[in-house]
């Protein structure tokens, strides 16, 4: 498995402006994210929590590639 952070930080640019933000706030604090939901992502960042999902998504699509 790749580096979590190292993956977002490579395809950052990949992302919409709303996914960049939640990508940023992810390796930003890294430690904090670990302990929330996409709730409370969301809420923190003011993106909705559907954008928190999104990224999500593609995030474990690009990590478990084979």
């Amino acid at each position: 498995m790749k580096n979590i952070l190292f993956t977002l930080s490579n395809d950052f640019k990949k992302f919409s402006r709303s996914e960049q933000k939640v990508a940023r706030f992810m390796i930003d604090y890294p430690r904090e994210v670990i302990q929330m939901n996409a709730e409370e992502i969301s809420d923190r960042i003011q993106v909705s929590p559907a954008t928190v999902v999104r990224l999500a998504k593609k995030f474990v699509r690009v990590v478990y590639q084979v």
